[in-house]
């Protein structure tokens, strides 16, 4: 329903009755990414991981995006990493991994989580297209059959 601060004031409370249960952090987490709160946001996803590394999936994924939105790339990079051990097929977190390592200057391993992505179907094409795009050091084509071979790693 779109009220962060009614869900992070009741979340708050649940994680300081639970503090063991590392799911009301992570919903915690990802209502203070909702509010661009990415401090808080860390400190909950850390939390989370803190009391369980194992069952503490979302809390990789969420602090991944929490130190991408303050500009914390190589941090993010980790994260992402990490969370894609055990979800390889994410093709939303390859595009938040390729977007990254693009931001530290690492081109060809970004570039290739991009093509990565556009490889699973066409949504994940247009996704990494979109993303890519919108990158500060990304790329853009006049032609779409020249974006595509790109992205499907024919041309450099």
């Amino acid at each position: 329903m779109k009220r962060y601060d009614k869900a992070a004031e009741a979340l708050s409370r649940c994680v300081e009755i639970a503090p063991m249960m590392p799911e009301p952090a992570i919903q915690l987490g990802h209502v203070f990414l909702a509010l661009r709160r990415c401090a808080s946001a860390k400190a909950a996803f850390f939390k989370a991981l803190e009391s369980s590394q194992a069952s503490a999936l979302g809390a990789l994924w969420g602090m991944g995006k929490a130190h991408q939105m303050l500009g914390e790339h190589r941090a993010a990079i980790e994260y992402f990493r990490r969370y894609l051990t055990t979800m390889p097929n994410d093709m939303g977190v390859w595009l938040n991994l390729g977007h990254c390592l693009i931001e530290v200057g690492e081109l060809d391993e970004g570039y290739e989580c991009f093509r990565k992505a556009a490889r699973a179907d066409q949504k994940g094409y247009s996704a990494a297209l979109t993303t890519f795009v919108k990158s500060a050091r990304g790329r853009f084509w006049l032609r779409p059959s020249a974006s595509k071979r790109f992205l499907n790693g024919q041309n450099g």
